[in-house]
């Protein structure tokens, strides 16, 4: 018979295995991005929809180093748009500054969405931003979501988490970067810690 103990350790690894995935998202991919100076540099924007949240639009900002990297252009994914979007009717992206702001939103039915990305298992490329390497260094992709809509139009009904992307141009590489957990998987971890704690008093 399992005791208290192990019982506790057993729900805690459960319920941080349900927090740390439990919530969609938008991420860069890849990152970092590597090339040379001249070279087209290719970054993939991701929806995450956890397996079943649908995203029917979305609107970002990217923020970049228009010293490092130039813009050269956006194509858009098919996960909202089955038969591909029309520019600028129901997706664009435009540049300024340094700043990419590119949206789309969805013309198919609920039904053929929803299809649609279940197929891909609800994870898929948004949208691919092209850029080309002006000089050695690091650019950040900064990522700003101004909104995110559902398969039906309406407003998101969870947060969207973001993660930031880095571009690195040249023979040097990006700086070697330390993963940070999750602020979740942290507070997580601490309920447990205290679960495990309480139980062996007992």
């Amino acid at each position: 018979m399992m005791s208290i103990k192990k019982m506790a350790t057993v729900m805690s690894i459960s319920l941080l295995s349900s927090l740390a995935s439990a919530v969609p998202s938008l991420s860069f991919d890849p990152t970092p991005a590597l090339g040379d100076v001249g070279d087209a540099i290719n970054v993939d924007l991701v929806w995450d929809g956890d397996g079943a949240n649908y995203i029917g639009a979305w609107d970002v900002d990217i923020t970049f180093d228009s010293s490092v990297v130039s813009y050269v252009g956006t194509s858009f994914g098919t996960g909202l748009n089955s038969l591909g979007c029309v520019v600028p009717v129901d997706c664009d992206a435009l540049e300024g500054g340094g700043v990419i702001d590119a949206f789309e939103f969805s013309f198919d039915s609920v039904a053929f969405l929803t299809a649609n990305q279940d197929a891909s298992g609800n994870r898929f490329t948004l949208a691919t931003f092209e850029f080309t390497g002006l000089m050695e260094g690091v650019s950040d992709l900064s990522l700003l979501i101004n909104d995110i809509g559902d398969e039906n139009g309406g407003a998101f009904s969870m947060p969207v988490t973001s993660s930031n992307g880095k571009i690195c141009v040249g023979g040097g590489g990006c700086p070697a970067a330390v993963p940070e957990p999750p602020a979740i998987l942290l507070m997580a971890l601490g309920l447990a810690g205290l679960l495990v704690r309480r139980c062996s008093k007992n």
